[in-house]
């Protein structure tokens, strides 16, 4: 049985419709904002490509701010009007970072999120599953659409579990300033 592993040389981070709208309706939006946000960062201190994308941005409006503020520095930002994100411009930008995989996290997971799930793994591409960091503004969507994308080929993982898969070891260079990232995740501000 062949062993997938993520590695940041060849692993793409997907945040896909991290938009306010749906979010609002979402039970654990602080918990999957915070681990969006703090993948982001996590891919940023590992130099991996990262994708966001925006759907139908006139209606439903940008990526929220927690999220759009931990994008590394020259990410791609990607505006869509289909439920899967992956456009010719998205696959081209994918294919562009040399990537056969990709780990995929955000909203809505019974719709962009499994569309964009089913397309990858279609494209040829490894898909890695936050399934920590996948929600829906219709919560009961979420299990039977993370199922469904694993019976088609997607490995579902955690932020933390991939964040120290990503790094490897202590001895990488990224190490204390990922674990500070990791606490900061696990560790909600008060009041949520």
């Amino acid at each position: 049985m062949k062993c997938s592993r993520m590695n940041p040389a060849d692993t793409a981070l997907f945040i896909i419709d991290m938009h306010d709208v749906v979010l609002r309706q979402m039970e654990n939006r602080e918990e999957i904002t915070r681990k969006c946000a703090g993948m982001l960062r996590v891919a940023g201190l590992l130099g991996m490509s990262v994708i966001v994308t925006e759907h139908w941005v006139s209606k439903f409006g940008h990526t929220v701010p927690e999220v759009l503020e931990a994008v590394p520095e020259g990410s791609r930002v990607i505006e869509k009007v289909r439920f899967s994100a992956c456009s010719e411009e998205v696959l081209a930008a994918l294919r562009a970072t040399g990537c056969r995989g990709v780990i995929v996290a955000g909203i809505e997971a019974h719709i962009c999120v499994l569309q964009t799930t089913l397309d990858l793994l279609e494209q040829g591409f490894e898909v890695f599953l936050l399934g920590d960091a996948i929600g829906s503004g219709e919560q009961s969507q979420v299990g039977t659409a993370l199922t469904r994308m694993e019976r088609c080929g997607a490995i579902r993982t955690g932020m933390v579990s991939a964040a120290y898969e990503l790094m490897g070891s202590p001895d990488n260079e990224a190490f204390r300033e990922v674990l500070k990232v990791v606490k900061s995740v696990l560790t909600p501000p008060k009041g949520q």
